[in-house]
């Protein structure tokens, strides 16, 4: 059965979307870090769902 890959790469893109948002509103609404890994590891993991969600909207623009 055929499947649209880029109905799978959209799915991605507005799961990523999502979950950058809420990561970005868990680190903005913090008070403070506990520590510097903490903030380091806080903005590397927002930093790495951005890239695979705009990898996943690469992958669903060149697929038109």
């Amino acid at each position: 059965m055929g499947r649209d890959p880029s109905a799978i790469s959209g799915f991605t893109v507005i799961v990523a979307a999502a979950v950058a948002a809420a990561i970005a509103y868990w680190i903005l609404s913090a008070d403070q870090a506990p520590t510097v890994p903490f903030a380091i590891a806080q903005y590397v993991l927002l930093a790495s769902v951005t890239v695979g969600g705009l990898n996943g909207f690469a992958r669903c623009r060149t697929r038109r």
